[in-house]
């Protein structure tokens, strides 16, 4: 299952194979780093269970 993205990073990340990252090219705000900080360890933290 994949969290709930907000609007501030919608077209600003990608996903790849167990992970997300940010598209080339995109600088994230700081409020926005912290968001997907949040949005890839809540990924991570499915893939161990």
């Amino acid at each position: 299952m994949i969290p709930n993205i907000g609007k501030s990073l919608s077209g600003k990340i990608e996903f790849i194979y167990h992970d997300v990252v940010v598209k080339k090219g995109v600088i994230l705000t700081p409020e926005e780093q912290v968001e997907f900080n949040l949005l890839r360890e809540a990924l991570h933290s499915k893939d161990e269970k």
